[in-house]
């Protein structure tokens, strides 16, 4: 199922996808375009797929995006995905628990010029092809956690797999996927 709120001046916009729901974006994602946002997707068989590029905090404002309890954003869009994209703006994103993650086959900026925050916790699982944290100068403090495992009978690690370049603050430090 889903849900949208937000149509009542000072209501937080959101976006709710549960129990098997799914969106499919063909166009670039913006989450908090001019202010805040949220999107929240949970339950297995939960689905948010993207084919172009996923971008918080277009503007000024803050955005969450949580993945919880099995769902999946699927993200083959091949230029970013952008948490923190203006100075002034956050970004931020869980990924908690068994089943739930971010696949993206694009680079993964956490914290362009604003601040950006990933969380991957409780067995939750990230995967990107390059990834950047505080990007430019200009960049808040941003944070990366991998932390936890999954409750119940698998016990899962979290996971943040990237499998190229990880740049840091200006440095760039080479890893293997």
């Amino acid at each position: 199922g889903y849900s949208i709120s937000g149509a009542a001046p000072g209501d937080l916009p959101t976006l709710v996808l549960f129990g098997s729901g799914a969106a499919s974006f063909t166009d670039v994602v913006r989450i908090g375009e001019d202010g805040d946002g949220a999107v929240f997707l949970s339950n297995p068989g939960t689905r948010f797929d993207a084919t172009h590029d996923i971008i918080e905090d277009v503007l000024f404002g803050a955005s969450r995006l949580e993945v919880s309890d099995g769902a999946v954003v699927n993200h083959t869009g091949t230029f970013v995905m952008n948490l923190g994209f203006w100075n002034g703006s956050s970004g931020e994103v869980l990924v908690e628990g068994e089943g739930s993650r971010i696949d993206t086959a694009a680079l993964m900026i956490v914290g362009d010029h604003g601040r950006g925050t990933l969380d991957v916790i409780d067995g939750g699982k990230v995967t990107a092809s390059r990834m950047w944290i505080s990007h430019f100068n200009d960049a808040q403090p941003s944070t990366v956690t991998v932390s936890g495992t999954s409750i119940g009978p698998a016990f899962d690690p979290s996971l943040l797999t990237i499998a190229g370049d990880l740049f840091v603050s200006g440095d760039d430090l080479q890893g293997s996927g």
